[in-house]
């Protein structure tokens, strides 16, 4: 596989700028709070986010942006594609839409498009978050298929999308996901234009 072209200042100014596709590697131990301040930066700047998420812990994710980042989460619309099936209990958010099984792709694309109908596309951003669970329920092969697919659907919508994946996701679906970007960063080379607090 050739190696994507690198862009020297990747910022997430550019990424929303361009509408750029975007695999961000964050280290594991930090990757809870990496997705929270990603999320969080994109609503501070005035963008919706359509959170489509795997992360056991995305309730967690959401009380830490609602209490300790006092994010706007009206931002926030979430395709919960684990908590019905984990047990773990919905997030507290009034835009929420959980999918039964987190492979069922059809559905997360159609709630995808129904939230992009909803917000349009010129501030609004798709993050994925911790596609790494997916393995648990399907083979490479069909989480390939199905970001391919969702990846030719953004990109007619024109949306920048942000898939966010810690140093230990396995080698094989990092591929992949690498396959359905324009780049590859780092959590800290994205944060370079952020405002420090």
């Amino acid at each position: 596989m050739a190696k994507k072209k690198s862009t020297p200042e990747l910022t997430l100014s550019t990424i929303l700028r361009r509408n750029m596709r975007v695999l961000v590697k964050t280290l594991k131990e930090n990757y809870h709070d990496d997705s929270v301040e990603v999320i969080n930066n994109l609503i501070e700047r005035g963008y919706s986010v359509v959170l489509i998420t795997f992360d056991l812990a995305t309730r967690d994710l959401v009380e830490d942006l609602k209490y300790k980042k006092k994010a706007d989460i009206s931002k926030l619309y979430i395709i919960d594609a684990i908590s019905l099936i984990s047990g773990t209990g919905s997030p507290p958010v009034t835009q929420l839409i959980n999918v039964y099984q987190p492979d069922n792709f059809t559905d997360i694309e159609v709630y995808s498009a129904l939230y992009l109908s909803k917000l349009g596309t010129k501030k609004t951003c798709i993050v994925f978050n911790s596609l790494n669970k997916l393995e648990d329920f399907q083979n490479t092969d069909e989480i390939g298929v199905f970001l391919e697919t969702f990846t030719k659907f953004v990109k007619k919508m024109e949306v920048p999308v942000i898939l966010l994946a810690h140093i230990y996701t396995s080698y094989i679906l990092l591929q992949i996901m690498e396959r359905n970007v324009h780049e590859v960063s780092t959590f800290y080379r994205l944060t370079k234009d952020w405002k420090k607090k």
